[in-house]
């Protein structure tokens, strides 16, 4: 755990990042941020290290549909770039700053988001979390469940500025958009840069 005074400067720089955000809380950020990093530091460095099960039981993988994860098997070259995205958006997102505007927004990483997006509510309810951000999390039944009504409401405001329309379609059971977005965008891309023609929320 960090120290006290660790915390409280990571707790401020949320505060100064996302204080004013129109897209986040200070509380979401935190718990977006830290599941980011989590998954970067934790859960795929440990697969990678001893692949005892396989890749669509690990988090973040586990979130996105199975027809993803097809494509993508056991590559773990690929798992070591997701690693290497999770730890660059999550940085990003402790200065306050979404992949959206970010200079060269990969589809990967609005993917990551949409993924964290899923997993915060059950993030906010275990009260066996042991990362800095649980000390700021609501605890109360009442602060849990508004907060998890907060999350719906998350998802729309971060659709309207996402750079990819799609962002979203990977981590959506069954989506009807998502075999059409595999064969133009095979997983395997996920990681470029965007086209310099791209911009926008129009990014296709």
């Amino acid at each position: 755990m960090p120290s006290d005074a660790d915390f409280r400067a990571w707790e401020d720089n949320l505060v100064s990042a996302w204080g004013t955000s129109a897209h986040l809380t200070v509380r979401q950020a935190a718990t977006l941020t830290t599941l980011l990093l989590w998954w970067a530091e934790v859960t795929i460095p440990q697969w990678l290290d001893d692949p005892d099960g396989p890749l669509h039981r690990v988090a973040p993988f586990d979130g996105l549909d199975l027809r993803v994860m097809v494509l993508i098997n056991e590559n773990r070259a690929w798992a070591e770039l997701a690693g290497q995205r999770c730890r660059a958006v999550g940085t990003q997102m402790a200065s306050g700053i979404l992949p959206s505007f970010g200079p060269h927004p990969r589809y990967f990483d609005e993917v990551l988001v949409a993924l964290a997006l899923q997993a915060a509510p059950a993030h906010m309810r275990d009260e066996d979390t042991m990362d800095p951000a649980s000390l700021i999390l609501p605890r109360t039944p009442d602060e849990v469940t508004a907060s998890e009504h907060g999350w719906s409401d998350a998802v729309n405001r971060l659709d309207e500025v996402a750079a990819w329309w799609d962002w979203d379609v990977p981590t959506v059971p069954g989506s009807g958009d998502l075999r059409p977005l595999l064969m133009a965008r095979h997983p395997f891309t996920w990681f470029d840069p965007p086209p310099q023609s791209a911009g926008g929320s129009s990014t296709s």
